[in-house]
């Protein structure tokens, strides 16, 4: 299983993504930090996405934020907050909270009761939001491959993972994620440090890298 070599304090790496939904346009940032949480050392995701959603002539929009933390050396699931905004008004709030070999989340959809249930989750479980930012931690090789559980928040269920190569060359290094859906796809150049370029799922981008370029 890979290992993170250093736990670092503050701002780690952030990157824009581009959505391919056409029907469905949007963005989302990525932010890794270091941070402490209840006293000990951890990793915190931050994702932000904003979308417009088009309904029956109208525009909406569509705005979540999710906090993730993990173990600084493997990426075990931690903790996870996700917020869920319509038109500036909460639609949805979810926790979950690991508990030794399981998960519990609680859950709140504007205009229903909270809602309450356990995740069995054994080994080493990833967060969805976390898993670009590990893909990019793992030293790779053409006859590598890892395994875990990706824990969707919002469906609150645990899939079976594999990650492999599957091109390797000077221009590119593409992994091969396997789940119980279609396989994607993530691009990352070559060298260090490595960053998640595009996502390709069924034939279809999902997400391209849209950061501004760099000024020297």
């Amino acid at each position: 299983m890979f290992v993170l070599t250093a736990w670092q304090p503050g701002l780690i790496e952030q990157h824009t993504y581009k959505l391919g939904d056409a029907g469905i346009p949007g963005t989302s940032v990525y932010t890794l930090r270091g941070v402490i949480l209840e006293g000990k050392k951890v990793l915190e995701v931050e994702v932000e996405t904003h979308r417009v959603l088009s309904l029956g002539g109208q525009q909406g929009k569509l705005e979540s934020v999710t906090h993730a933390f993990m173990d600084p050396e493997t990426f075990d699931f931690i903790e996870s907050r996700l917020t869920t905004m319509l038109n500036g008004a909460e639609a949805s709030y979810l926790h979950s909270l690991r508990k030794g070999a399981e998960i519990q989340v609680y859950q709140k959809l504007r205009g229903s009761p909270p809602d309450t249930r356990t995740v069995p989750a054994t080994g080493v479980v990833i967060d969805e939001s976390a898993v670009m930012f590990y893909i990019e931690r793992t030293d790779w090789s053409k006859t590598k491959s890892v395994q875990w559980q990706r824990y969707n928040a919002a469906q609150s269920h645990l899939q079976p993972n594999k990650a492999s190569v599957d091109k390797s060359d000077a221009d590119k290094l593409r992994i091969r994620l396997e789940s119980d859906i279609p396989a994607a796809l993530y691009d990352l150049p070559p060298g260090k440090p490595a960053v998640v370029t595009r996502i390709e799922a069924a034939g279809v981008e999902q997400m391209r890298l849209d950061d501004p370029p760099k000024t020297p």
